[in-house]
């Protein structure tokens, strides 16, 4: 999925004179690319979207089949959102599939059958931090045992595009000591998150519940679905432009 909830900001903890370093490029020490050459070829960006919520997981389970409520604790994450960006070849324009969780019930049968439609069966799954992606997707194979080997498969193909940020492999000053998405995004590229109405992972998660599980006009829910599909969007397009960056660098 590019799936991400509370793990948007990994940040350095680094001495004040390391953060006035110039940009650096180098090849990771086992002597591997910065990234991979079959990723410049042929990627997915895939990202995820979660809620989490004692209270409104109770609400979930109101309307969910006793054999999801077991699997259900206070503050588990539940992914009810992704976004792919699917490139053919390097430099292609990308094609965009997305899934946005309706109703009350327990998102994740939904979900993981329109993830199983939306990912293609060859190619690297890029993501930025993939222990939370592949954390999420293992929960759902507890879920649902029947998708375990398709997640297994899926896990294999991801290649996290947050290492060579996390080992300095690549680093520029913009990026502040950061290796999050928000960080890197800005200082390869130029882009960011300060157009979009949600710009942060906690409050595309609290604006989501409030959208589907309180009284809102239809007007106001159909603005913040936009607002989610745009956040989660930009998370996996803005993916596309690092890697765009990265292979003007190699």
């Amino acid at each position: 999925m590019a799936l991400r909830g509370s793990t948007d900001r990994p940040r350095l903890r680094l001495p004040a004179a390391l953060l006035e370093l110039p940009q650096t490029i180098e090849e990771s020490g086992s002597g591997e690319k910065l990234v991979p050459e079959k990723i410049l070829r042929r990627s997915v960006g895939f990202r995820g979207r979660l809620a989490h919520s004692t209270s409104r997981h109770r609400r979930i389970r109101e309307g969910s089949k006793p054999t999801v409520e077991k699997h259900l604790i206070g503050y588990q994450q539940i992914p009810f959102q992704f976004s792919l960006h699917i490139v053919g070849a390097a430099g292609a324009n990308p094609e965009h599939r997305k899934f946005l969780a309706e109703g009350k019930n327990d998102p994740r049968p939904e979900f993981m059958r329109q993830l199983k439609s939306a990912i293609e069966p060859a190619g690297s799954i890029v993501v930025f931090n993939a222990a939370f992606e592949k954390g999420r997707l293992n929960e759902c194979a507890e879920l649902f045992p029947e998708c375990g080997k398709w997640i297994s498969v899926v896990n294999s193909r991801m290649v996290d595009l947050l290492n060579p940020f996390k080992a300095f492999n690549f680093y520029h000053p913009d990026q502040c000591g950061s290796a999050s998405l928000k960080s890197v995004l800005p200082a390869l590229t130029g882009k960011d998150y300060e157009h979009l109405e949600i710009q942060e992972g906690g409050m595309a998660s609290l604006e989501f519940l409030r959208v589907t599980f309180t009284n809102v006009g239809e007007a106001e829910r159909k603005r913040v679905r936009r607002a989610l599909d745009g956040y989660c969007s930009q998370d996996t397009v803005g993916m596309i432009w690092i890697l765009d960056s990265l292979r003007n660098h190699l």
